[in-house]
């Protein structure tokens, strides 16, 4: 009887265990990015996550992209973060970046993206279907051009 009972018992730690790692907010995806540079997919995860700064709007959001044709949706400045535990709490940094979320409206190519090496776009996630990328640059300013393919001109400006 005793080994029946170490062994429920070991069995029933077992089970919370799971049920505790999985069950959370940060579930297995807690261990895997814990530490690594994360992103919000949209402004309202970065207003969820106290990492938003400011919302900027967009002169023109169907645009051109290489041989592809992509719908900007947002633009947003938030704070790098990353996971601090398991439990998906947000950690913070001094480091600020400029992100903007588009849909696909053919199906994107995200290897043709990424070959054809813009200047400007980094950390490009998502699928064929869309994604965020973030704008590297280095001033605190209050709109930015941004051309892309075709010379076509998008132009973000800080949401008053």
């Amino acid at each position: 009887m005793k080994c029946t009972s170490r062994r429920s018992l070991f069995l029933l730690c077992v089970i919370l265990f799971y049920i505790l790692i999985i069950g959370c907010d940060g579930g297995i995806d807690g261990f895997t990015n814990l530490g690594s540079r994360m992103f919000s997919k949209d402004v309202y995860e970065s207003k969820k996550r106290d990492v938003f700064i400011e919302e900027y709007n967009i002169s023109n959001k169907d645009v051109p992209f290489c041989d592809e044709k992509i719908q900007l949706f947002e633009a947003w400045k938030e704070y790098d973060w990353s996971y601090k535990n398991i439990f998906r709490q947000t950690l913070k940094s001094d480091r600020q970046l400029t992100y903007l979320s588009f849909k696909s409206i053919n199906g994107i190519d995200f290897e043709s993206l990424q070959e054809n090496n813009y200047p400007y776009i980094h950390g490009l996630h998502g699928n064929e279907k869309g994604g965020v990328f973030y704008i590297n640059f280095y001033d605190n300013c209050d709109s930015i051009n941004l051309v892309f393919c075709d010379k076509q001109r998008v132009i973000i400006t800080k949401k008053k």
